[in-house]
């Protein structure tokens, strides 16, 4: 979003986004310590741990605490209510009188089930309400409409035990009273390491593949695998992957349910990663992918039918998202579908139809694996992010699904009564194992420090590699997880950022070689326009290069993207025009009246098949020329403001004035309209690309004359549609004595017709070594004032 305008420090420079609309991946992995520690056994601390896997791979941006109740459970207490009247002057208030064990107080109460007799919870004076909103307020002693109050009865929502608000939380009569509130409910506590995950380390996109690493960094042991799951062949499913590259392997497990809530432990881990419960099947699923890293999906068997079919979406075909999303699907697309259609985006997100619910008898499982550049298209084409493609599109391990299903219907029987009734598996294309040469030596010199073979064997076996030695020579197996190690160097970076970058001594001299960075001139240049323009009340703002089509009118010019992250960065930006519009119009709806701004960047056009490249500046403002102030008159901004502006980068730069690479304009009606500006934006554009390129010559200093110039003044009466530039022409041929000259006046109106304007114009005339005649200067004037005659011009005398 754009933000309003402001100065930042003597240069000033603002940077402004203006999509609304933005669609990112999901940024982090969030790892919950203790559940972390199923997987690996240290006694670390989770600070030792965070701290370590962000300089060995893993940045961990943020350690948090979480709890299941974000109440402030020390300041409550069981209370019961001994009496309860009516308060005089509030119809929908009741006034109580409640006995906490120790004291009775006198609390106002807005539920409408209040009642005496009830066992409640009491917020005492001091107790800190969160509510699920983020809001929070303190509970302090008051008068409500007269009456005193010395605490707040609770509701669901206000203890943090769910969202009910419709009265307050009535506990078992049985509860003692007194009872801190912190004895009934335990509340869960857990720290959340949240990592950065860059694109190349999906492995580590779940708590197993984070384990791998930490078991790797602090010598501890993992746990052991599940055994893997074998199909039986018994579902009388029809699995038919007709995309044998995009799907390597799909199983379905049949099986009977009963669909309930999911275990307390389940809910309480996947509510400390950010994840809302939903069922037992739903959660069970969730709970593996971020457990394990492998995406599953269960269909409502009544509703899937016997036969699924793995392949490319058909034209004209749609799908309704579990989300609630209308799909119109691309042929690019991998879906899994019945003989209905369409009722999955393959790897991304099941459909409605046939989703699974509290009411499903039967259900079938899914594990399967699909090509990450498969899944990554089919999400972006309908700008779709998912945990499920979050992981798909960065890599899942190709052997990892039987482990994944072998513990899935462990923690479905268990705890939705699951019953396999059978299972039936299909395969595409094997992913093959990928193996890189390599030798002790070679890591030890790439790293610019021996390290023991010994040592470099330990901590690959310890990520999961498998070497075969051969000599000298090493022959790498790469863990089916590790998509991203493919060069014998991504071995190298394995064993250093294990052993540690900081235990590579640093050499006491360092040779480099600086390149010749050929934009260093431009660069200067174009700051000392960022210089000149913010000295004047510019403020310089960056914008998005990727733009909507919908900026602009000719589309047959624009630079499409394959792959946008949204409808709103689809195209590169032919111009910067529409985005300094944007960044208008959203500093005009804040009331802050005075925008002028600038900004540096590029523009892209088709060319053919290539594609064009151009470095720009645009100036713009919009509303007074100057901030408002006492001393200061009330100027709108004009053409001429934006002239003499650009004007004066050109004279700073020593550059030329070239109307075939410098644009002045002013918005449009239609213009103003689209973008919802109240005012014109006088803007200019240059090309700053062509207008580097004109040789510039060193200033020089002349001294200040000894003979005395001689000014004469003429008014010439003109037509209108007559360019400036026709009698500029005229006078720029006049004699070399004429040094210079000035517009001092403009006129229209009565006695001139409406298609004449009056110029004044006054002339400087001089010689740098000696008196000018006024007969000479006379000459000069009338060869002027005929040639202004002879191109339409009328003296006036």
């Amino acid at each position: 979003m754009p933000g309003i305008a402001a100065p930042l420090g003597a240069y000033k420079r603002l940077h402004i986004t203006f999509s609304q609309h933005l669609v990112l991946p999901l940024p982090s992995m969030n790892i919950a310590f203790h559940w972390l520690k199923d997987w690996v056994n240290i006694n670390e601390s989770a600070a030792t741990v965070a701290n370590e896997l962000s300089v060995k791979g893993l940045e961990v941006e943020h350690l948090e605490t979480w709890k299941k109740y974000n109440a402030d459970f020390d300041n409550m207490v069981v209370a019961q209510v001994t009496k309860k009247w009516k308060h005089p002057d509030a119809d929908k208030l009741s006034v109580t009188e409640i006995n906490t064990g120790h004291e009775t107080l006198q609390i106002v109460c807005g539920a409408p089930n209040v009642a005496e007799g009830q066992k409640v919870i009491l917020a005492k004076v001091g107790c800190t309400i969160s509510l699920p909103s983020g809001e929070s307020f303190v509970i302090k002693k008051s008068k409500i409409r007269g009456q005193e109050s010395n605490g707040m009865l609770c509701a669901e929502d206000e203890i943090g035990l769910g969202k009910g608000h419709d009265g307050i939380l009535v506990l078992p009569p049985d509860t003692p009273i007194g009872t801190a509130v912190s004895e009934l409910y335990q509340n869960k506590i857990d720290e959340i390491l949240e990592i950065g995950l860059t694109a190349n380390r999906g492995d580590a996109a779940s708590h197993l593949g984070t384990a791998r690493d930490v078991a790797a960094i602090f010598k501890a042991p993992l746990t052991q695998l599940p055994n893997p799951f074998v199909a039986d062949g018994q579902a009388k499913i029809n699995i038919d992957i007709q995309d044998k590259e995009a799907c390597s392997q799909y199983t379905a497990v049949l099986l009977n349910i009963k669909n309930e809530s999911s275990p307390l432990w389940i809910q309480e881990r996947l509510q400390s990663i950010g994840i809302e419960p939903k069922n037992a099947v739903v959660d069970i699923t969730n709970y593996i992918l971020h457990d394990m890293g492998q995406p599953m999906h269960a269909f409502d068997a009544s509703k899937l039918g016997n036969h699924i079919s793995v392949r490319r979406a058909k034209s004209g075909e749609k799908l309704i998202t579990l989300d609630k999303k209308e799909l119109d699907l691309l042929p690019k697309n991998l879906v899994i579908a019945n003989e209905q259609g369409p009722v999955a985006l393959a790897g991304v997100m099941g459909g409605q139809s046939t989703a699974i619910s509290l009411q499903s008898t039967q259900m079938v499982l899914e594990c399967a694996h699909f090509n990450a550049a498969v899944v990554r298209k089919t999400a972006k084409s309908h700008y779709l992010n998912s945990d499920s493609s979050y992981r798909f599109e960065r890599g899942v391990d190709p052997q990892l699904g039987p482990y994944a299903i072998s513990k899935a219907l462990d923690l479905l029987t268990k705890y939705a009564s699951a019953q396999i009734i059978g299972s039936v598996q299909a395969t595409g294309n094997k992913i093959e194992t990928r193996t890189i040469h390599t030798s002790s030596e070679f890591i030890s010199q790439m790293a610019g420090s021996p390290i023991a073979s010994q040592e470099q064997k330990t901590i690959l076996e310890s990520l999961g590699f498998t070497i075969k030695e051969t000599g000298n020579n090493w022959e790498v197996a790469v863990p089916s997880w590790r998509t991203d190690c493919v060069y014998e160097v991504d071995l190298v970076e394995e064993v250093l950022r294990v052993y540690g970058f900081d235990n590579i001594p640093m050499p006491q001299q360092m040779k480099l070689s600086m390149p010749v960075f050929k934009g260093a001139q431009l660069r200067v240049k174009e700051n000392k326009i960022r210089e000149y323009q913010a000295a004047q009340g510019f403020m310089e703002i960056s914008t998005n290069s990727l733009v909507s089509i919908e900026d602009f009118e000719d589309k047959n010019e624009l630079v499409h993207i394959t792959n946008p992250l949204s409808s709103d960065m689809g195209v590169m930006r032919l111009s910067l025009l529409p985005s300094m519009l944007k960044t208008m119009s959203y500093n005009q709806n804040r009331s802050n009246s005075f925008t002028h701004f600038f900004e540096i960047g590029k523009s892209y056009r088709l060319d053919g098949e290539n594609t064009q490249e151009n470095k720009e500046l645009i100036i713009a403002a919009m509303g007074n020329q100057t901030r408002l102030g006492w001393e200061k008159k009330d100027i709108e901004t004009n053409f001429y403001f934006i002239k003499s502006h650009v004007q004066r980068i050109l004279q700073s730069q020593k550059l030329k004035w070239d109307d075939k690479h410098i644009q002045i304009s002013e918005t449009t009606a239609e213009q103003n309209k689209k973008f919802g500006l109240d005012k014109n934006v006088h803007y200019a554009i240059l090309k700053l690309d062509e207008l580097f390129k004109q040789k510039t010559k060193d200033l020089k200093v002349k001294s200040i004359p000894k003979f005395p110039r001689v000014s004469r003044d003429l008014s010439l009466v003109v037509n209108k549609n007559i360019a400036y530039s026709t009698w500029k022409k005229i006078i720029s041929q006049a004699n070399p004595l004429l040094l210079a000259h000035t517009v001092f006046d403009i006129y229209e109106g009565k006695p001139l017709a409406d298609t004449e304007k009056s110029i004044a114009i006054t002339f400087e005339f001089g010689h740098d070594s000696r008196t000018l005649q006024g007969t000479e200067i006379d000459a000069i004037m009338n060869k002027l004032m005929d040639d202004f005659e002879k191109a339409g011009a009328v003296i006036r005398k």
